[in-house]
């Protein structure tokens, strides 16, 4: 079942209380912590699907997968060694190297001029719906293939058949001819 990107970003925007007036977030390096560990840990069960999918004959879609895993586990245990060096309780510490690109999506750093992009949180959500359409998309290539397969075997015989009369004439005729 894929999961609902935009969704996903607003529960974990409500969850970090990052909008409303006079809301105080919680995106304290300890809660984003955890997060990172969950964010973690679906990584690793992403990496043990992916073990899954053959890289044989693989379509054009499953090169680009792993590099963009291999990007996401590169920021994610930059954003892992940037909490864990955040003095515990300062959210301003992580605010631009962090929480902006993770839960707000803003890249680049408070002076940046990057468009926002969908938040780096769900990355490993939208890696893991790319898997499951991937997934789904070879299997019904292989049962479109076995389709086939036992389509044309089934019309051997039927051909056969058909043959055989042209088959048992040919015999005929050549033994006809080898006896003469």
């Amino acid at each position: 079942m894929p999961y609902d990107i935009a969704e996903t970003t607003r529960a974990l925007q409500t969850e970090f209380r990052l909008f409303g007036e006079g809301v105080t977030n919680r995106a304290t390096p300890e809660n984003v912590a955890v997060l990172l560990t969950a964010l973690a840990d679906l990584t690793r069960d992403l990496e043990i699907a992916r073990a899954t999918v053959s890289n044989w004959a693989p379509d054009a879609s499953v090169p680009r997968w792993d590099a963009d895993l291999e990007g996401w586990k590169t920021r994610l245990a930059a954003y892992v060694l940037q909490v864990s060096k955040a003095p515990p309780g300062d959210r301003q510490d992580i605010l631009w190297s962090v929480t902006a690109p993770l839960l707000l999506g803003l890249y680049g750093g408070e002076n940046s001029t990057l468009p926002q992009r969908p938040l780096d949180a769900v990355t490993p959500f939208m890696l893991a719906n790319q898997l499951e359409v991937s997934d789904a998309w070879r299997t019904a290539r292989w049962d479109a293939l076995l389709g086939d397969l036992e389509d044309g075997a089934r019309a051997i015989p039927s051909a056969a058949m058909s043959a055989l009369p042209w088959v048992a004439g040919a015999t005929v005729l050549a033994w006809i001819w080898w006896t003469r």
